[in-house]
């Protein structure tokens, strides 16, 4: 059995099946984005009403991967948070 923090994962995702046709909610799973991260960031984008150009979705997708977000880390969290540089 799966577990999210306080119960099955199986549960929790069956539980979002009664909004599914809600206007208001997009359920898109890590498994849609690991196959098209590019195509899932123009969902999303398409969903929250934004018409952003093919190059800025790409932008997006590209600084969006673990690669990407972890490369930068020094750059983009530590001047936030400078205890993390202690590690």
């Amino acid at each position: 059995m799966q577990l999210v923090t306080w119960s099955s994962y199986f549960d929790h995702a069956l539980s979002w099946n009664k909004h599914m046709d809600e206007e208001n909610i997009m359920i898109i799973t890590y498994e849609e984005m690991k196959e098209n991260l590019h195509g899932g960031v123009k969902q999303i984008a398409e969903f929250l009403g934004f018409s952003l150009p093919d190059e800025k979705i790409q932008s997006i997708a590209e600084n969006s991967t673990f690669q990407s977000m972890s490369s930068k880390f020094q750059e983009t969290h530590v001047k936030f948070a400078p205890m993390l540089s202690e590690k």
